[in-house]
């Protein structure tokens, strides 16, 4: 995948892919943005759609949306040398970016490879804590204890966190994203692709390196195809039906261990669509 060069300065940005009109997702997403430039006031933060997926006069058969495009498309608008790609219902702790960009920058100039998924655990909030979050000013948020409460946390008892493979948020060098061709945009529809971009970013470029903390998800309304585990019935706008991407997602997972297939295959997705 190609991208247009642009003058890259030390910065941090902060990728947020969206789609959709939920009210919900908006206003989590309202909360977010205020809450990240109360912690970085110097990030750029870049929202990032997907044309696509959007009804229109012109566009009367909409595609399911792809969090791959969207922030392919906020990345074509960054600067920074440092990005955070980040869902938009995703929390990170007051600190966790700025330390996470500090050591990707001294791992840079000692000519080492990485990047970060900045989270060992990730807790699904219920609507609830959700409510009580988002009723809170940005600039001085609700802090839940951490480990959040099993009250607050979504799934059988609440008593521990979901396994994640970096899910919601991962932290890369520029450089990083430039040689895996950035997300693969034959992502369609819910999951893979963060998942497939952790698998190209270990067989390319380095291992990924993980910190102390957790990561919560806010609650809100899913669409989802019948019964069964959210992850093998969840959709996003314009589905029809689960697992669009499990073709896909099955060839990153063979391409593991052999970078020259691995090459080939992010090789295959050209231009940002």
């Amino acid at each position: 995948m190609c991208f247009r060069r642009r003058r890259v300065r030390q910065q941090i940005s902060i990728l947020v892919p969206f789609g959709g009109e939920d009210p919900g997702r908006l206003e989590a997403l309202k909360w977010l943005l205020a809450y990240y430039r109360a912690q970085l006031p110097a990030a750029e933060i870049v929202l990032g759609s997907d044309k696509a997926s959007k009804r229109s006069w012109h566009n009367k058969k909409p595609k399911p949306f792809s969090k791959a495009v969207a922030l392919n498309n906020a990345f074509a608008k960054s600067h920074g040398d440092i990005l955070i790609l980040l869902d938009s219902d995703a929390i990170l702790a007051d600190g966790v970016i700025e330390h996470c960009a500090e050591r990707l920058r001294a791992q840079r100039r000692a000519g080492v490879r990485s990047y970060f998924i900045p989270y060992q655990h990730l807790f699904r909030l219920t609507r609830e804590a959700t409510k009580r979050i988002l009723a809170s000013d940005p600039a001085h948020p609700l802090v839940l204890p951490d480990p959040p409460p099993p009250s607050d946390v979504e799934g059988r008892d609440g008593s521990g966190p979901i396994n994640t493979f970096g899910a919601m948020c991962q932290i890369v060098p520029r450089e990083a994203f430039i040689l895996v061709g950035g997300f693969d945009t034959r992502h369609r529809g819910w999951g893979s692709d963060d998942h497939d971009m952790v698998l190209a970013l270990n067989e390319l470029w380095g291992h990924f390196k993980t910190t102390p903390n957790d990561i919560l998800h806010l609650w809100h309304p899913r669409i989802m195809a019948g019964d069964g585990a959210a992850w093998r019935v969840r959709m996003w706008q314009n589905q029809l039906e689960p697992n669009m991407n499990q073709a896909l997602a099955a060839r990153y997972s063979k391409a593991v261990g052999h970078p020259d297939v691995m090459r080939a295959l992010v090789d295959e997705d050209k231009g940002v669509k």
